[in-house]
């Protein structure tokens, strides 16, 4: 470990492995969102954009949710089934 002083907090993934701190995302209960790639979110968002539900042209009326966020994110859906 390169992190010789205990009292340092990790600072590379092998540090953090080393700690034990590196967890699969979807067993580390602080886990918000996995980000998606630039294409999904893109094509997410043209199909948002085509949708009536979408209000002010960046607010889903079913969800409430911010769309140009929600769209980049892998592990949500759309709430009307279309992505």
């Amino acid at each position: 470990m390169t992190n010789e002083n205990n009292d340092q907090q990790p600072t590379t993934v092998d540090e953090l492995n080393e700690h034990n701190m590196v967890v699969p995302m979807d067993e580390d209960p602080n886990f918000i969102a996995s980000i998606g790639t630039y294409a999904q979110a893109k094509e997410r968002m043209d199909i948002c954009q085509a949708c009536p539900k979408l209000k002010v042209k960046t607010i889903c009326s079913i969800c409430k949710c911010f769309m140009p966020a929600k769209t980049w994110m892998a592990n949500e859906s759309c709430p009307d089934g279309k992505w």
